[in-house]
């Protein structure tokens, strides 16, 4: 017998909340800094000697940009070891969206490996950025 896990209409609102917030929070931020593009690199080109001689601060700030992924990040692991440890996704009352059908056993352990295993990886490679970002300007402070 197949089980189905019934839609949470307040987590369809939830979702869609979330969704629109944050396309709008991104498409903000993508047209300011289109729209400022040439002041922010005038202001780069001049202060290149104190980001230079300051790199933590520049790390520091690329870690600001990558931590909605982060986030993300978490949130996916702590999902996948939710799915681990109860052989179920989705997890015993856990609010979904629609519908869904719900697997048990070696099925969900590994959907629950890959989530964590999808969130590492995205981690790593988030958390790259700021450290090649770091590296980039400690090169420049020895070239200068």
């Amino acid at each position: 017998m197949i089980e189905i896990q019934p839609a949470d209409t307040k987590a369809k609102q939830k979702a869609i909340r979330i969704l629109v917030v944050s396309t709008l929070v991104g498409a903000c931020a993508i047209l300011l800094f289109e729209y400022y593009r040439a002041d922010i690199q005038a202001w780069l080109e001049d202060n290149i000697a104190i980001l230079t001689q300051n790199t933590s601060v520049v790390f520091m700030v690329a870690l600001v940009f990558i931590s909605p992924i982060l986030a993300l990040c978490i949130y996916l692991f702590k999902l996948g070891v939710r799915i681990v440890q109860c052989k179920r996704f989705p997890p015993a009352n856990y609010a979904v969206s629609r519908d869904t059908r719900v697997i048990e056993g070696s099925a969900a352990v590994r959907r629950g490996r890959l989530l964590q295993l999808l969130s590492i990886f995205l981690m790593i490679t988030a958390g790259a950025l700021p450290v090649i970002i770091w590296q980039i300007f400690r090169t420049l402070d020895g070239s200068m």
